[in-house]
Protein backbone atom coordinates (compact mmCIF):
# COMPACT_ATOMS: atom_id res chain seq x y z
CA UNK A 1 0.00 0.00 0.00
CA UNK A 2 1.54 3.75 -0.81
CA UNK A 3 0.11 6.16 1.03
CA UNK A 4 0.08 9.99 -0.37
CA UNK A 5 -0.19 12.64 2.08
CA UNK A 6 -1.72 15.91 0.45
CA UNK A 7 -1.87 18.80 2.05
CA UNK A 8 -4.67 21.84 1.30
CA UNK A 9 -3.82 24.89 3.30
CA UNK A 10 -7.01 26.55 3.79
CA UNK A 11 -6.77 30.53 4.53
CA UNK A 12 -7.59 31.81 7.52
CA UNK A 13 -11.50 33.27 7.37
CA UNK A 14 -12.73 36.80 7.41
CA UNK A 15 -15.93 37.64 9.42
CA UNK A 16 -19.06 36.07 7.88
CA UNK A 17 -16.56 33.01 6.31
CA UNK A 18 -15.53 34.41 3.36
CA UNK A 19 -11.77 33.46 2.84
CA UNK A 20 -9.01 35.15 1.28
CA UNK A 21 -9.50 32.99 -2.12
CA UNK A 22 -12.76 35.05 -2.51
CA UNK A 23 -11.53 38.75 -1.58
CA UNK A 24 -9.13 38.18 -4.05
CA UNK A 25 -12.04 37.66 -6.76
CA UNK A 26 -13.80 40.83 -5.14
CA UNK A 27 -11.04 43.00 -5.28
CA UNK A 28 -10.28 42.04 -8.93
CA UNK A 29 -13.85 43.23 -9.60
CA UNK A 30 -12.60 46.65 -9.50
CA UNK A 31 -10.14 46.32 -12.18
CA UNK A 32 -7.10 49.09 -11.20
CA UNK A 33 -6.97 51.88 -13.53
CA UNK A 34 -10.79 52.62 -12.94
CA UNK A 35 -11.66 55.86 -11.94
CA UNK A 36 -13.73 54.80 -8.87
CA UNK A 37 -15.39 58.04 -6.62
CA UNK A 38 -16.43 57.92 -2.86
CA UNK A 39 -19.81 56.27 -2.25
CA UNK A 40 -22.55 56.19 0.03
CA UNK A 41 -26.07 54.53 0.63
CA UNK A 42 -29.23 56.07 -0.63
CA UNK A 43 -32.35 54.48 0.27
CA UNK A 44 -36.18 54.62 -1.50
CA UNK A 45 -39.28 54.49 0.35
CA UNK A 46 -42.77 52.65 -1.23
CA UNK A 47 -46.13 53.63 -0.40
CA UNK A 48 -49.59 52.54 -1.18
CA UNK A 49 -52.13 55.59 -0.78
CA UNK A 50 -54.96 52.65 -0.65
CA UNK A 51 -53.01 50.83 2.22
CA UNK A 52 -53.40 47.33 0.52
CA UNK A 53 -49.65 46.70 -0.75
CA UNK A 54 -48.57 47.59 -4.38
CA UNK A 55 -50.74 45.04 -5.86
CA UNK A 56 -48.32 43.49 -8.01
CA UNK A 57 -46.65 46.63 -9.17
CA UNK A 58 -42.90 46.80 -9.02
CA UNK A 59 -40.09 48.88 -9.18
CA UNK A 60 -36.49 49.00 -11.05
CA UNK A 61 -33.86 51.23 -9.58
CA UNK A 62 -30.71 52.04 -11.77
CA UNK A 63 -27.49 53.81 -10.88
CA UNK A 64 -25.78 55.01 -14.11
CA UNK A 65 -27.98 52.55 -16.18
CA UNK A 66 -26.75 49.67 -13.64
CA UNK A 67 -29.40 47.74 -12.03
CA UNK A 68 -28.80 48.33 -8.28
CA UNK A 69 -32.27 47.40 -6.96
CA UNK A 70 -34.66 44.40 -8.92
CA UNK A 71 -38.18 44.38 -8.95
CA UNK A 72 -38.86 45.60 -5.10
CA UNK A 73 -42.14 46.15 -4.22
CA UNK A 74 -44.47 46.75 -1.23
CA UNK A 75 -46.51 43.25 -0.04
CA UNK A 76 -49.11 45.00 1.72
CA UNK A 77 -50.25 48.01 4.08
CA UNK A 78 -49.39 51.75 3.39
CA UNK A 79 -45.67 51.12 3.87
CA UNK A 80 -42.97 52.28 3.73
CA UNK A 81 -41.16 49.27 2.44
CA UNK A 82 -37.61 50.63 2.52
CA UNK A 83 -34.85 49.26 0.28
CA UNK A 84 -31.12 50.92 0.45
CA UNK A 85 -29.02 51.07 -2.59
CA UNK A 86 -24.99 52.46 -3.12
CA UNK A 87 -24.21 55.56 -5.42
CA UNK A 88 -21.06 57.21 -5.82
CA UNK A 89 -21.11 61.31 -6.25
CA UNK A 90 -22.68 62.63 -9.00
CA UNK A 91 -24.44 59.56 -10.28
CA UNK A 92 -27.69 59.56 -12.37
CA UNK A 93 -30.53 57.59 -10.31
CA UNK A 94 -33.49 56.18 -12.66
CA UNK A 95 -36.12 53.99 -12.23
CA UNK A 96 -38.85 51.96 -14.04
CA UNK A 97 -41.64 51.16 -13.36
CA UNK A 98 -43.69 47.49 -13.68
CA UNK A 99 -47.20 48.02 -13.27
CA UNK A 100 -49.72 45.41 -11.99
CA UNK A 101 -53.34 46.28 -10.56
CA UNK A 102 -54.04 49.50 -9.19
CA UNK A 103 -51.17 51.55 -10.88
CA UNK A 104 -52.44 55.01 -9.29
CA UNK A 105 -51.72 53.74 -6.08
CA UNK A 106 -47.72 53.47 -6.01
CA UNK A 107 -45.74 55.88 -4.67
CA UNK A 108 -42.26 56.61 -2.92
CA UNK A 109 -40.01 58.86 -1.82
CA UNK A 110 -36.26 59.11 -2.03
CA UNK A 111 -33.57 59.73 0.85
CA UNK A 112 -29.92 60.37 0.72
CA UNK A 113 -26.70 59.30 3.27
CA UNK A 114 -28.10 61.63 5.66
CA UNK A 115 -31.61 60.47 5.30
CA UNK A 116 -32.62 63.66 3.96
CA UNK A 117 -35.51 63.37 1.24
CA UNK A 118 -34.36 64.46 -2.07
CA UNK A 119 -36.87 63.11 -4.55
CA UNK A 120 -40.57 62.33 -4.55
CA UNK A 121 -42.61 60.33 -7.16
CA UNK A 122 -46.08 60.88 -7.12
CA UNK A 123 -49.43 58.17 -7.67
CA UNK A 124 -49.59 59.13 -10.96
CA UNK A 125 -49.67 55.77 -13.25
CA UNK A 126 -46.28 55.69 -14.33
CA UNK A 127 -44.18 56.65 -10.80
CA UNK A 128 -40.89 56.58 -12.68
CA UNK A 129 -37.51 59.02 -12.15
CA UNK A 130 -36.46 59.54 -15.87
CA UNK A 131 -32.66 60.21 -16.71
CA UNK A 132 -31.46 63.55 -15.95
CA UNK A 133 -34.10 64.57 -12.65
CA UNK A 134 -31.81 63.12 -9.66
CA UNK A 135 -28.02 62.60 -9.49
CA UNK A 136 -26.25 61.99 -6.42
CA UNK A 137 -24.40 63.79 -3.87
CA UNK A 138 -21.78 61.48 -1.45
CA UNK A 139 -19.93 63.27 1.04
CA UNK A 140 -16.27 63.97 -0.23
CA UNK A 141 -13.99 60.72 0.37
CA UNK A 142 -10.52 60.68 1.57
CA UNK A 143 -7.35 58.60 1.10
CA UNK A 144 -5.03 55.77 2.77
CA UNK A 145 -1.71 55.45 2.46
CA UNK A 146 0.86 52.86 3.85
CA UNK A 147 2.88 49.58 3.07
CA UNK A 148 2.61 46.18 3.21
CA UNK A 149 5.31 44.13 4.80
CA UNK A 150 5.75 40.27 5.75
CA UNK A 151 6.01 38.48 8.65
CA UNK A 152 9.75 39.46 8.75
CA UNK A 153 9.23 43.16 7.70
CA UNK A 154 10.03 42.83 4.12
CA UNK A 155 8.34 44.71 1.41
CA UNK A 156 5.30 42.56 -0.34
CA UNK A 157 5.51 43.89 -3.93
CA UNK A 158 1.97 42.82 -5.85
CA UNK A 159 -0.53 42.65 -2.65
CA UNK A 160 -3.91 43.87 -3.60
CA UNK A 161 -5.57 46.80 -1.16
CA UNK A 162 -8.48 47.83 -1.04
CA UNK A 163 -12.30 47.65 -0.04
CA UNK A 164 -14.78 44.62 -1.18
CA UNK A 165 -17.08 46.14 -3.77
CA UNK A 166 -15.15 49.42 -3.74
CA UNK A 167 -11.50 51.04 -4.61
CA UNK A 168 -8.80 49.19 -4.84
CA UNK A 169 -4.67 49.62 -5.75
CA UNK A 170 -1.93 47.32 -5.94
CA UNK A 171 1.86 48.09 -3.88
CA UNK A 172 5.01 48.83 -6.12
CA UNK A 173 8.48 47.36 -5.34
CA UNK A 174 8.52 49.11 -2.27
CA UNK A 175 5.53 47.45 -1.03
CA UNK A 176 3.84 51.02 -1.04
CA UNK A 177 0.29 51.55 -1.49
CA UNK A 178 -1.75 54.79 -2.04
CA UNK A 179 -5.71 54.22 -2.08
CA UNK A 180 -8.03 57.06 -2.89
CA UNK A 181 -11.88 57.90 -3.32
CA UNK A 182 -12.38 55.76 -0.26
CA UNK A 183 -15.47 57.35 1.92
CA UNK A 184 -15.06 59.01 5.34
CA UNK A 185 -15.76 57.53 8.39
CA UNK A 186 -14.41 54.23 9.68
CA UNK A 187 -13.91 51.65 6.82
CA UNK A 188 -12.68 48.10 6.61
CA UNK A 189 -9.62 47.82 4.29
CA UNK A 190 -8.55 44.60 3.08
CA UNK A 191 -4.94 43.34 2.40
CA UNK A 192 -4.30 40.60 -0.12
CA UNK A 193 -1.27 38.19 -1.91
CA UNK A 194 -1.82 34.81 -3.64
CA UNK A 195 -0.19 32.54 -0.91
CA UNK A 196 -0.72 34.73 2.06
CA UNK A 197 -3.06 35.35 4.88
CA UNK A 198 -5.81 38.41 4.58
CA UNK A 199 -5.15 41.28 6.64
CA UNK A 200 -7.74 43.60 7.35
CA UNK A 201 -8.48 47.05 9.65
CA UNK A 202 -10.70 48.96 10.59
CA UNK A 203 -9.60 52.93 9.21
CA UNK A 204 -11.20 56.20 10.05
CA UNK A 205 -10.97 57.87 6.39
CA UNK A 206 -10.45 61.79 7.03
CA UNK A 207 -12.09 63.83 4.06
CA UNK A 208 -9.79 65.73 1.69
CA UNK A 209 -7.34 63.70 3.65
CA UNK A 210 -4.58 61.03 3.87
CA UNK A 211 -4.20 58.64 6.54
CA UNK A 212 -1.72 56.16 7.27
CA UNK A 213 -2.34 52.50 7.71
CA UNK A 214 0.28 49.41 6.92
CA UNK A 215 -0.53 45.94 6.92
CA UNK A 216 1.41 42.92 7.75
CA UNK A 217 0.85 39.18 5.84
CA UNK A 218 1.03 36.15 7.09
CA UNK A 219 1.80 32.71 5.43
CA UNK A 220 0.97 29.18 6.61
CA UNK A 221 3.83 26.60 5.48
CA UNK A 222 2.99 22.95 6.19
CA UNK A 223 5.93 20.46 5.92
CA UNK A 224 5.52 16.57 5.82
CA UNK A 225 7.92 14.15 6.57
CA UNK A 226 7.98 12.12 4.50
CA UNK A 227 6.29 13.01 2.08
CA UNK A 228 5.11 9.37 0.81
CA UNK A 229 5.34 5.97 2.42
CA UNK A 230 5.83 2.73 0.16
CA UNK A 231 5.47 -0.51 1.60
CA UNK A 232 4.63 -4.04 0.40
CA UNK A 233 2.37 -6.03 2.47
CA UNK A 234 0.71 -9.93 2.63
CA UNK A 235 -3.17 -10.36 3.28
CA UNK A 236 -3.18 -9.72 7.07
CA UNK A 237 -0.57 -7.86 7.66
CA UNK A 238 0.02 -4.82 8.71
CA UNK A 239 2.48 -1.53 9.20
CA UNK A 240 3.23 1.27 11.31
CA UNK A 241 5.19 4.07 10.67
CA UNK A 242 5.57 7.99 11.84
CA UNK A 243 4.55 10.55 9.80
CA UNK A 244 5.62 14.31 10.99
CA UNK A 245 3.82 17.35 10.25
CA UNK A 246 4.99 20.87 11.03
CA UNK A 247 3.89 24.53 10.30
CA UNK A 248 7.21 26.54 9.50
CA UNK A 249 4.78 29.68 8.92
CA UNK A 250 3.42 32.24 10.80
CA UNK A 251 -0.03 31.50 10.93
CA UNK A 252 -2.21 28.45 11.98
CA UNK A 253 -3.07 26.10 9.34
CA UNK A 254 -6.70 25.41 9.07
CA UNK A 255 -6.63 21.84 7.71
CA UNK A 256 -5.15 18.93 5.50
CA UNK A 257 -5.97 15.92 3.50
CA UNK A 258 -4.98 12.54 2.87
CA UNK A 259 -5.17 10.37 0.14
CA UNK A 260 -4.34 6.49 -0.43
CA UNK A 261 -3.33 4.44 -3.47
CA UNK A 262 -2.97 0.89 -3.54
Amino acid sequence: MMVLLSPTLALAELPGGDTGAKLTSDLAASPEGDEIMAGCNYSIWLYDSYGDGWNGCSLDVFVNGALVLDNITLSSGSGPAIFSFPVTEGAEITTLFNAGSWIYEPYYYVYDYNNVQVFYVPNNGNPVIYPGQLYAACPPGGAVEGYVFNYYGLAIAGAIVGQEDGPTTTTDASGYYFLSDVAAGDQVILAYKTGYNVASAVVTIIANSTVTQDFTLTQPNMVISPLFIEQTLNPNEYYTTNISILNMGMVLLAGWQKSSTR
